[in-house]
């Protein structure tokens, strides 16, 4: 339980008046008891808390990189500048790094864009080379039109020749039809009969002639032509493919090209670690301050992160309290500290922040100070009291509470206590005195807190003291007659 104390004031004040005389009871036994009736109130409190003096600006300076300290060019308790140069990296290694990664870097660089050139030159010679193919396919794509459109004209001939011998070869035979009519009556002579059938047959001559004509162009002429352009297409086209692969192929990154740039990206990477590690090689101050403590010297082996020294303003400290954590909920912002030094005189101040969580049973809290009359340097150990307040606490006078030793061994101890409480309560219609026991918490200022055991609605005797000392002598009797009703109401915890 953390310590409190009571705070005589106005707050206080409201309670005592609600303490006040209540009633008189005379007692069914014949002795008459003064009681008051309780009141849950608001008070004020102090928490007390011990802690040590902080700087609001203390800064950890961490070593930016590993490497090896050269020199440490300021000493404890120096005043440094914002930016002055704190110590020296030792650089030689970092150089002689630097050198070499920038010579491999040139080389691999130089390579690269005498391969870029290369590419380059052979980039437009394929680039010129598909433009040629490429008119090449038009004008074939062309000559292929050009062509079936030919074919279709030619085609179209040799069907109008055809149709013109069909033709003349059935109008030769009606004549030969209306000549043999006449030959056999006696009209024309057989002379002419015969001309009219040769004439005929040289007209089926060539009917069969223009017949074979266009068979042999559909199924010979056609074929041959087509397949020859097609032919001639199909090799332009798997030359334009070729000069595109070819063309891919540049266009994609050889496997030297891509190593080699790797490599040079591993390479600028490597160098700007470098650069950055030389341009930090002057560790500054990040803000003026005095220098608190220093971790390093020259010659030291130091890793990234590891801490160098301390700065700080040792104008603006800050006052860190450790709270116990069942006082958690009771703290507040802007709550009024005071505070208590060995040697010095006490100062005000006023909480600034809250730790959300308890460790190890603590609660940190920061207190800040407006004006500071004194110099404190970080670590100084104080003392405070703050100011809190306490919402529904039950009080009693102290001749209210009887106290009783009672050995570990009775069986109405269950947490190893060897001092219980009582009040007396007065039941207002029976007039009947009954013992209760009760759990206190802080005394002070003529008060006792009372935790539980009793409410608002019950009277309690305070006096007379004789009719006080009869209810206690009866106490024993009562234990031993309630003892489970005793033990069950105060169990222990867990």
């Amino acid at each position: 339980m953390s310590s409190y104390k009571l705070i005589i004031g106005l707050i206080l004040i409201v309670i005592v008046l609600g303490l006040s005389l209540t009633a008189v009871y005379f007692l069914q036994n014949g002795f008459v008891v003064q009681a008051v009736t309780p009141d849950y109130s608001t008070a004020q409190s102090l928490v007390t808390a011990t802690g040590e003096v902080r700087l609001i600006s203390e800064a950890k300076i961490t070593a930016p990189s590993s490497g090896i300290i050269e020199r440490v060019l300021i000493s404890a308790g120096d005043l440094v500048e914002e930016g002055q140069d704190l110590l020296i990296y030792a650089v030689d290694n970092w150089q002689a790094e630097l050198s070499q990664s920038r010579l491999e870097l040139k080389i691999l660089q130089d390579n690269l864009a005498q391969l870029d050139r290369q590419n380059q030159e052979n980039l437009r010679r394929i680039n010129t080379e598909i433009t040629q193919k490429e008119a090449q396919l038009a004008a074939a794509r062309l000559q292929e039109r050009e062509m079936e459109q030919t074919l279709v004209v030619q085609e179209n001939n040799l069907r109008k020749n055809l149709a013109d011998q069909q033709l003349a070869v059935a109008e030769q035979e009606q004549e030969v039809k209306r000549l043999r009519t006449l030959f056999e009556a006696g009209a024309v002579s057989k002379r002419d009969y015969d001309k009219a059938l040769e004439r005929l047959e040289l007209l089926k001559v060539d009917l069969s002639w223009a017949e074979e004509e266009l068979t042999r162009f559909r199924e010979e002429t056609v074929p041959l032509k087509r397949l020859s352009m097609q032919a001639q297409l199909t090799q332009i086209q798997l030359a334009l493919q070729e000069t595109r692969q070819n063309l891919q192929s540049l266009a994609n990154p050889e496997d030297q090209k891509r190593l080699d740039r790797e490599r040079i990206a591993l390479l600028q990477k490597e160098a700007s670690s470098l650069e950055q590690l030389i341009g930090q090689a002057h560790v500054k101050a990040p803000s003026a301050g005095r220098v608190l403590d220093i971790k390093v010297a020259g010659g030291d082996q130091v890793t990234k992160g590891s801490l160098l020294m301390e700065i700080g303003d040792i104008n603006k400290p800050q006052i860190v309290l450790f709270v116990p954590a069942e006082s958690f909920h009771l703290l507040a912002v802007d709550a009024v500290v005071h505070l208590n030094f060995e040697k010095r005189s006490p100062i005000m101040g006023k909480v600034s922040r809250i730790a959300h969580q308890a460790e190890n049973g603590m609660v940190e809290i920061a207190v800040n100070v407006e004006a500071w009359e004194i110099t404190l340097l970080p670590g100084t150990k104080v003392s405070g009291e703050i100011e809190v307040t306490r919402p529904d606490i039950l009080l009693l006078p102290p001749q209210a509470v009887v106290a009783r030793k009672i050995p570990k061994t009775s069986p109405i101890l269950r947490t190893g206590e060897d001092t219980v409480y009582y009040v007396f309560a007065v039941d207002r219609k029976t007039r009947k005195v009954t013992p209760r026991r009760v759990q206190i918490g802080e005394t002070g200022n003529g008060f006792i807190e009372v935790l539980s055991g009793i409410g608002q609605n019950n009277d309690i005797v305070v006096g007379d003291e004789a009719a006080l000392a009869r209810l206690r002598s009866q106490l024993e009797q009562w234990e031993r007659k309630n003892v489970k009703e005793i033990r069950a109401t105060f169990a222990p915890e867990g």
